[in-house]
């Protein structure tokens, strides 16, 4: 009978527990949630935050060119050389990347001989692997007319999948670091009207998903440190936030990262002073969360 008094004890602490984490991540939606909104928000602007893995694009006005220009850009890395890497991406697809690169298959080029080893520069990224990425979309484009049609015949065809599953699985074969990542800006600029969308494709139900990485799960826990005690899943952590969207967690991730780097000082400050109001789970004191708000740094020029 003890045995079962214990376990029905820690079960009824663990929902208390549950229900505590809750209320105060609901009650918190004052301050908390809308400065985290607002980082997803800034960075899904399209340069707000400095250069962008896709900003490749931004050197074309035809919306044929810029898509091969993003899909080219699946190969480059995101660190200190991008703008380097971008700039040697542009030189070698040129001016019109679509009609004299993309369907005269002078990419076929970029696989013969010794050049098919050469590096983009300051990456891992060989001439090869990028020209395997334009034969992808030169084969679909050949037998669809685009890649957004073909995406849509692919849904067709597997309707319990979404747009990130097709182009996951259309790219499988294709050597791009950090796949969920880069998918989702990819989908998220061509498909999004607004910020950094292009509204090239159109998709009903349109969806991005939140990619469960390590990175990911470690910002999660750094404002609800204990879901996984509470007995929630990562999608209903996610949910509990009550961002506008359950991706928006990783934008707002992306966002808090630039904003360290622009002021690690107040952004520690912050992190500790919301890790001593959860732990206190005093809901009482929540007013002093008022003066709590740090400045978020859009406004730099």
């Amino acid at each position: 009978m003890e045995k079962v008094d214990r376990s029905v004890e820690k079960a009824l602490l663990l929902e208390i527990k549950r229900k505590n984490s809750i209320a105060f991540i609901t009650e918190f939606q004052r301050d908390h949630r809308g400065w985290m909104q607002r980082l997803a928000n800034a960075y899904k602007e399209r340069g707000r935050f400095g250069i962008h893995l896709f900003s490749i694009a931004d050197h074309y006005s035809d919306m044929e060119d810029k898509e091969v220009a993003l899909f080219a850009s699946l190969m480059l890395a995101e660190n200190d050389s991008l703008l380097l890497q971008q700039q040697e991406l542009y030189n070698i697809i040129g001016d019109s990347p679509y009609k004299n690169f993309l369907c005269n298959r002078r990419f076929v080029e970029l696989s013969r001989g010794d050049s098919q080893k050469k590096l983009i520069p300051k990456s891992w990224t060989q001439y090869h692997e990028l020209s395997n990425i334009f034969s992808i979309i030169y084969d679909i484009c050949a037998e669809f007319g685009c890649m957004e049609a073909y995406i849509h015949d692919y849904l067709r065809n597997h309707p319990y999948t979404d747009p990130f599953l097709a182009l996951a699985d259309t790219f499988k074969y294709a050597k791009v670091t950090k796949r969920k990542y880069k998918l989702n800006f990819l989908l998220l600029i061509l498909a999004g009207t607004d910020g950094m969308g292009m509204g090239k494709w159109h998709f009903d139900g349109y969806k991005l998903l939140c990619p469960e990485g390590k990175e990911i799960i470690e910002f999660l826990e750094l404002w609800f440190p204990d879901f996984w005690e509470c007995g929630l899943t990562f999608d209903k952590a996610v949910e509990a936030m009550g961002l506008q969207e359950p991706t928006d967690l990783y934008y707002a991730f992306r966002g808090f990262e630039a904003l360290k780097k622009v002021n690690a000082v107040e952004v520690r400050q912050y992190c500790r002073r919301y890790s001593k109001h959860y732990n206190d789970r005093n809901l009482s004191r929540l007013y002093d969360l008022k003066n709590m708000q740090p400045k978020i740094f859009f406004e730099i020029k």
